[in-house]
């Protein structure tokens, strides 16, 4: 009871501090503050990130009290959480010869090299800092607030090392070992990131977080199964934890398991107690790999209503309309893909594939163009641009396009009968028996090609000489 009181007391009392403190700000007025009274009122901006009121304050205090050796420490972690680490080390420099024993310094010192990039000087005023130590937790700690400060810049090559020694100080630390468990995946070395936390398990059970993680890890290593046990172990230690319920969604999909996905997906809606038009698409998904396309359009409608901005629903609408033969719906949903997003390639070949089912030659042949510009490396972009040109006999816009297909290095047989065709029909008989001997070359089966599209060359002898010598190296 007496200690909930002196806490009640001193709680009170902090709050008092920072409004008198606020209150001289805007009144314009001078109070006095003592040394600790200012340490408190940095460390309650600092820890609400209120960097800008910290430096004020920082400013303030010394000027009130400067020779205070705390306040000057303080001042450097401020100017480094505002990432001035130069002005920062300046501040330090400045206090170093006055109190060589002040461990912080030599650690704020060693933040702010890290900041600047020089890691072979923060290494030097980090083991300064670790000389001073007096007792193993304190060794433990700060080794741990080293490789922190390494982490923040993604350095965590740097870091490990101080945690291999803060573990082998202290092998029962949980910080420590999930600071070692993050490091090693953020270095990709996924099996000794496992074996930490585990180590963390085998210590508390039923934390939640950390079999989180170990279902990450084991999904990083194509482990499904385990990733899944460990998902499910936390999901049973908290239900109602978003990071698990929505990993066994994803795993469950992708195993194509979609009953348990459309179950965690569920869960997930349920749990956020929001509406993610994200997650509602990913259900319809499940339902529609389940041939249950009336309630997949349910979801895909569902999700449309949350975001209108997304073309991958308008994408699977028109899908789902195209497989029960509502073309006209599907066109009109396919359209709607491509004007949200000009930049994807795949929503302009649906759009140009129901376009033509539809006799729409226009369309079709400006929804595959622009495929074939947003990606040209696509093989079958090209096959549908000239195979629509073909079927809508564009002789010479078919031979510019499949020499411009050439040119985009695709050579085979495919390519070559149809242009070899083309030439043919155009009455460019040495060049088109150039690529047709180049087709044969290629792959003689496709060939039949050729004959569909020009069956008048069947008769040129030219052509059953090339086949016959084919035939005779064969």
């Amino acid at each position: 009871m007496k200690e909930e009181y002196n806490n009640l007391f001193n709680e009170n009392h902090f709050d008092e501090l920072i409004g008198r403190y606020e209150e001289m700000i805007r009144s314009g007025r001078t109070y006095y503050f003592d040394v600790e009274d200012f340490e408190y009122i940095l460390d309650y901006y600092v820890d609400t990130d209120q960097y800008g009121k910290a430096l004020r304050a920082v400013k303030y205090g010394l000027k009130i009290h400067p020779q205070a050796i705390s306040l000057m420490i303080k001042k450097a972690h401020v100017l480094l959480k505002n990432e001035f680490p130069r002005k920062a080390l300046t501040t330090l420099n400045n206090i170093g010869s006055v109190d060589l024993l002040n461990n912080e310094i030599f650690m704020a010192r060693g933040h702010a090299n890290v900041m600047l990039g020089n890691s072979s000087q923060a290494k030097i005023e980090y083991n300064k800092a670790l000389k001073l130590v007096s007792n193993k937790e304190e060794a433990v700690e700060l080794m741990q607030n080293i490789a922190q400060t390494f982490e923040i810049i993604y350095d965590y090559k740097q870091a490990l090392p101080y945690l291999l020694k803060a573990y082998k100080l202290d092998n029962e630390n949980v910080f420590v070992l999930q600071d070692l468990a993050h490091c090693y995946e953020k270095l990709g070395k996924h099996e000794f990131a496992l074996k930490y936390y585990h180590y963390y398990i085998d210590m508390d059970p039923f934390s939640e977080e950390i079999w989180n993680s170990i279902g990450r890890t084991y999904k990083e290593l194509g482990n499904i199964e385990k990733a899944i046990n460990a998902f499910e172990y936390a999901n049973a230690i908290r239900p109602d934890s978003y990071d698990s319920i929505f990993e066994l969604a994803i795993l469950y999909q992708d195993r194509r398991e979609y009953n348990k996905a459309i179950k965690y997906y569920n869960e997930y809606l349920e749990a956020t107690e929001e509406e993610s038009a994200e997650i509602i698409l990913s259900i319809g998904y499940c339902y529609n790999a389940l041939n249950e396309h009336k309630k997949a359009l349910e979801y895909y409608h569902k999700a449309l209503e949350h975001n209108h901005h997304n073309p991958e629903i308008y994408h699977e609408i028109s899908n789902i309309y195209f497989e029960q033969s509502n073309y006209w719906d599907a066109l009109f949903y396919a359209k709607r893909a491509t004007i949200i997003d000009e930049e994807t390639d795949y929503y302009f070949i649906s759009y140009g594939q129901i376009a033509s089912l539809l006799k729409l030659k226009s369309e079709a042949i400006i929804a595959f163009e622009k495929a074939v510009e947003l990606n040209p490396k696509v093989y079958n972009n090209w096959i549908l641009l000239i195979d629509e040109l073909i079927r809508h006999g564009y002789i010479y816009r078919t031979i510019a396009t499949l020499e411009e297909a050439i040119a985009n290095d695709f050579r085979n047989s495919e390519i070559y009968f149809r242009i070899a065709a083309f030439l043919y029909k155009d009455r460019e008989y040495i060049k088109s028996l150039k690529y047709f001997k180049r087709g044969m070359k290629d792959n003689p089966d496709n060939r039949t090609i050729f004959f569909e599209i020009c069956p008048e060359a069947k008769k040129s002898k030219a052509i059953k000489q090339s086949i016959k010598g084919w035939i005779e190296n064969f």
